[in-house]
């Protein structure tokens, strides 16, 4: 509700009638009242679609991934703020979760040799080979992430290191490998010392 200051002769805050008044520089100011607009073209309603598909996927890994290993490094705003930029601008669709960056740093990565998902018991074996060429280190401890975007709900394991090159999870039985997306990223330390890697996708397949 828009106000009318110091009587009929002063100036207007907010909404009144037709006009809306505010203050620009220490001078009241008002002007015509404009419905505002609702774009609805082709490419606006594309960038909404593909703005609430990577806000979903990312809510799901908020205290799992981005909390623990986007915070310690953002600048001014949340891990959460930054991955939503990142994966906004690496998204080439609304279903390109293959796009998806879950974890981003200078540790060194693995690729993903694979990952089957077993649905009569619910078991999924992942696996990588530990190549180490760079900085990486056997004790590195193994983010892997599995993300089934028809349920909406993601599992993270941390109980594995580098050096193992394989776990088996338990994501339970009635999900369907063509919508289980997975990833893994590596981490090492903690605090001012944490450092971690670039994630890697994989699309899980029957086992």
């Amino acid at each position: 509700m828009g106000k009318i200051i110091n009587g009929i002769l002063g100036g207007v805050s907010g909404k009144v009638g037709g006009v809306v008044g505010s203050n620009w520089k220490g001078i009241p100011t008002i002007r015509a009242y404009a419905i505002p607009a609702n774009p609805q073209s082709a490419g606006q309603t594309t960038q909404r679609e593909l703005f609430t598909a990577v806000l979903n996927f990312l809510q799901l890994i908020l205290t799992t991934v981005l909390q623990p290993y986007w915070d310690p490094f953002a600048v001014g705003k949340s891990g959460f703020n930054v991955a939503m930029s990142v994966n906004l601008q690496a998204w080439a669709t609304k279903t390109a979760f293959d796009d998806a960056i879950v974890a981003q740093g200078s540790l060194e990565s693995e690729t993903i040799a694979a990952a089957e998902y077993a649905t009569g018991d619910g078991l999924l074996d992942f696996s990588w080979v530990p190549a180490e060429l760079g900085d990486g280190e056997d004790t590195d401890t193994a983010i892997i992430v599995i993300v089934d975007t028809t349920n909406n709900i993601a599992f993270v394991d941390t109980s594995a290191t580098r050096v193992d090159g394989a776990k088996q999870l338990d994501i339970g039985t009635g999900r369907t490998s063509a919508t289980l997306k997975s990833y893994l990223f590596f981490s090492r330390g903690s605090g001012e010392t944490l450092v971690v890697s670039n994630s890697d996708f994989h699309q899980v397949v029957d086992g």
